[in-house]
This record gives C-alpha cells, structure tokens and sequence, in this order.
C-alpha cells in the first residue's frame, strides 16, 4: 500500500490531495488478486463565520476475474467556526454515483448527510476525540436490483493522544477507534436467500502506537478487528488484522 496526501495554500484558501493505491496478492484459488485505487481533491476557504469545502473523488476497486467497482464522489462541508465546549463541528453533504462494472444491476446514487464533532480538552487529558454519524440512501438505477432502495447508518468514534511507553524517551501517538454501520434492503434480495429484506450490523474498531524516530520518520502498529452479522448468511465476516509500518513525512 502506498499512500500520499498534500496540502498547499491557493488563493484564499487552501488546495488538498489525497491518494492511494493499494494491491494485494493471494497464494491459491479460492480468493483472486485484489487492487484498489482511490483520489480525492478538496478545495477550502472561508466564508463568513464558516469554513466551506467542496470535494471530488474516485474510488475503484477490483478483484481480478471476480469483481470489479467504480465510483465517483461530490461532496459540500460546512465548519462553523465557533466552537462549543471545546468542540467544533462540521456538517457535509455527499453524493455518491456507484457502478458495478460486473454486475451493472447493482449500479446506484448514493446520498448522505454526515454530522461530526472534533473535541480537545485541555490539561492533562489533552486529546483529539472525533464523533460522527453518517445517514444516507442508495436509490437503484435499475428499479429491479435486488434489495431495492437500501439505508444506511453509520456511526464513529476516534481517539488520539500523545503517549510515552514505559522505558521509551519519546513521546508516541496512541489512537484507538469504533464504527458501527447498520444498512437495511426495502426488499428482498433474493427469494433463495429467504423471505425478509437483508439487514447488516458491522461492528469495526481497533487501535495503533505511533513512535517518532527522527525528523519526518515514525514506526508503529496497528491492529484492528471486524464482525459482521447479516439476515443473509453469505455476508457474515468476522477478522483480525495486524500491520507494522514506517510513515515519512515532509513539511
């Protein structure tokens, strides 16, 4: 995985990138060869009292011979800057033009309003709390694609802090993490897969140390583990993953 994020000042306000590219390889036949790719340019500035910032991107997804994804996003962020108990918050709007490339069926717009807090007390419990929770509809091209309209909520929490390990001189970066996304099919996917409208609660959370090694360079952790519980049997996972990195930074 490789990933790049940029930001510089552009008129009055400031121009941000991100991409990343990501391929996995898997010994056997059971499960193909993965790539994913995703970009995504931001536009920010001030208006008035709010910080407003516009959005594009692109996501693609492929699992060779199997599956294979597109999309594209557009997205509208409003950040008062006002700020209430040491929090500030923020409020988008996104619209999502899905496309399954093997199964065109399944193509869609997806709709969301996303609300979010960004939380940092000060004093010995200084930290960076994030809360957020996502609303959203998927409409179907197709008014006959299994499952119909499906929704979709998704909550969030994250936390950050600096944190120095027992026998260690610096300072590292703690962060641990929950989200909890529900959807729900207005009808049935499949008469084979029973006779009620799929449902799907996913359970992801996790947590990483971050430890700075010289200017622009840090080694660290992560480790984060997922369960997924559906009426449909087929889309029950349940995982745990475990990577070690070295990040470079420059300012």
């Amino acid at each position: 995985m490789a990933a790049v994020q940029g930001a510089r000042p552009l008129g009055d306000g400031q121009l941000l990138l991100n991409l990343v590219v990501h391929g996995r390889r898997a010994q056997g036949q059971i499960v193909s060869d993965t790539q994913l790719a995703e970009g995504t340019a931001a536009y920010a500035m001030p208006l008035g009292q709010v910080n407003v910032q516009s959005s594009v991107g692109a996501h693609s997804f492929s699992q060779l011979g199997v599956y294979n994804y597109r999309d594209q996003t557009y997205g509208l962020k409003f950040e008062p800057y006002w700020r209430l108990a040491e929090c500030k918050s923020a409020l988008e709007l996104g619209h999502t033009d899905q496309r399954y490339r093997s199964s065109p069926i399944l193509d869609g717009h997806y709709q969301h309003l996303r609300l979010e807090a960004s939380c940092r007390p000060g004093g010995m419990l200084a930290a960076d709390t994030t809360l957020g929770i996502t609303t959203g509809q998927d409409t179907p091209l197709d008014p006959t694609r299994p499952g119909g309209v499906k929704h979709r909520v998704d909550a969030y929490v994250r936390y950050e802090r600096s944190l120095t390990l027992p026998m260690v001189e610096r300072s590292g970066t703690f962060t641990a993490w929950y989200r909890y996304s529900q959807t729900r099919d207005e009808q049935v996917f499949s008469g084979l897969l029973g006779s009620d409208p799929t449902q799907t609660r996913r359970h992801d959370g996790g947590m990483g140390y971050w430890l700075p090694l010289k200017v622009g360079w840090s080694v660290g952790l992560d480790v984060g583990a997922t369960s997924q519980k559906s009426t449909n049997s087929l889309l029950n996972i349940r995982n745990l993953s475990i990577y070690g990195g070295l990040r470079w930074a420059l300012k």
